[in-house]
Protein backbone atom coordinates (compact mmCIF):
# COMPACT_ATOMS: atom_id res chain seq x y z
CA UNK A 1 0.00 0.00 0.00
CA UNK A 2 1.38 3.36 -1.05
CA UNK A 3 0.71 6.19 1.33
CA UNK A 4 1.25 9.74 0.14
CA UNK A 5 2.37 12.14 2.78
CA UNK A 6 2.25 15.88 2.60
CA UNK A 7 5.75 17.17 2.86
CA UNK A 8 6.83 20.57 4.00
CA UNK A 9 7.78 21.31 0.37
CA UNK A 10 4.13 22.00 -0.65
CA UNK A 11 4.02 21.21 -4.36
CA UNK A 12 1.26 23.75 -4.94
CA UNK A 13 3.26 26.66 -3.53
CA UNK A 14 4.92 29.20 -5.81
CA UNK A 15 8.36 27.92 -4.77
CA UNK A 16 7.44 24.37 -5.79
CA UNK A 17 6.09 25.57 -9.14
CA UNK A 18 9.23 27.63 -9.71
CA UNK A 19 11.43 24.61 -9.05
CA UNK A 20 9.39 22.52 -11.46
CA UNK A 21 9.68 25.18 -14.16
CA UNK A 22 13.43 25.42 -13.53
CA UNK A 23 13.86 21.67 -13.89
CA UNK A 24 11.78 21.67 -17.07
CA UNK A 25 13.83 24.52 -18.53
CA UNK A 26 17.06 22.70 -17.71
CA UNK A 27 15.78 19.54 -19.40
CA UNK A 28 14.80 21.49 -22.52
CA UNK A 29 18.23 23.17 -22.55
CA UNK A 30 20.04 19.84 -22.29
CA UNK A 31 17.92 18.30 -25.04
CA UNK A 32 18.43 21.27 -27.37
CA UNK A 33 22.21 21.26 -26.83
CA UNK A 34 22.61 17.72 -28.18
CA UNK A 35 22.02 18.49 -31.90
CA UNK A 36 24.05 21.71 -31.67
CA UNK A 37 26.94 19.80 -30.12
CA UNK A 38 26.74 17.09 -32.79
CA UNK A 39 26.93 19.64 -35.63
CA UNK A 40 29.77 21.57 -34.02
CA UNK A 41 31.69 18.39 -33.22
CA UNK A 42 31.33 17.26 -36.82
CA UNK A 43 32.69 20.57 -38.13
CA UNK A 44 35.56 20.74 -35.62
CA UNK A 45 38.25 19.02 -37.74
CA UNK A 46 37.46 21.24 -40.73
CA UNK A 47 37.52 24.40 -38.62
CA UNK A 48 40.78 23.37 -36.99
CA UNK A 49 42.54 22.56 -40.28
CA UNK A 50 41.31 25.67 -42.10
CA UNK A 51 42.07 28.12 -39.30
CA UNK A 52 45.51 26.72 -38.54
CA UNK A 53 46.40 26.68 -42.24
CA UNK A 54 45.27 30.28 -42.68
CA UNK A 55 47.18 31.25 -39.56
CA UNK A 56 50.47 29.70 -40.65
CA UNK A 57 50.24 30.93 -44.23
CA UNK A 58 49.17 34.40 -43.10
CA UNK A 59 52.02 34.74 -40.63
CA UNK A 60 54.54 33.56 -43.24
CA UNK A 61 53.21 35.94 -45.88
CA UNK A 62 53.18 38.81 -43.38
CA UNK A 63 56.80 38.11 -42.51
CA UNK A 64 57.80 37.99 -46.17
CA UNK A 65 55.94 41.17 -47.12
CA UNK A 66 56.90 43.06 -43.98
CA UNK A 67 60.57 42.19 -43.96
CA UNK A 68 61.12 42.52 -47.72
CA UNK A 69 60.12 46.16 -47.82
CA UNK A 70 57.99 45.60 -50.93
CA UNK A 71 55.00 47.32 -49.33
CA UNK A 72 56.18 50.45 -47.50
CA UNK A 73 52.91 51.02 -45.61
CA UNK A 74 52.13 47.39 -44.80
CA UNK A 75 50.48 47.02 -41.34
CA UNK A 76 52.93 44.37 -40.16
CA UNK A 77 51.98 44.16 -36.48
CA UNK A 78 48.25 44.25 -37.19
CA UNK A 79 48.57 41.46 -39.75
CA UNK A 80 50.57 39.32 -37.32
CA UNK A 81 47.96 39.83 -34.60
CA UNK A 82 45.08 38.97 -36.95
CA UNK A 83 46.72 35.78 -38.18
CA UNK A 84 47.77 34.77 -34.66
CA UNK A 85 44.14 35.28 -33.67
CA UNK A 86 43.12 32.84 -36.38
CA UNK A 87 45.38 30.31 -34.68
CA UNK A 88 43.51 30.87 -31.40
CA UNK A 89 40.08 30.16 -32.90
CA UNK A 90 40.40 26.33 -32.71
CA UNK A 91 41.20 26.63 -29.00
CA UNK A 92 38.07 28.72 -28.42
CA UNK A 93 36.05 26.34 -30.58
CA UNK A 94 37.16 23.41 -28.43
CA UNK A 95 36.21 25.37 -25.29
CA UNK A 96 32.71 25.93 -26.67
CA UNK A 97 32.38 22.21 -27.40
CA UNK A 98 33.46 21.35 -23.86
CA UNK A 99 31.01 23.90 -22.46
CA UNK A 100 28.15 22.39 -24.45
CA UNK A 101 29.13 18.90 -23.36
CA UNK A 102 29.00 19.87 -19.70
CA UNK A 103 25.46 21.28 -19.86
Amino acid sequence: MIVETVSSNNQGSPAGIGQAIGKLALAVLRISCVPIHLVLAGCEPVVRIVMLTLSVLGILSSLVIGLSGAAPRFPFVVALMVFAGLGAIPVLYRAVLRGLASV
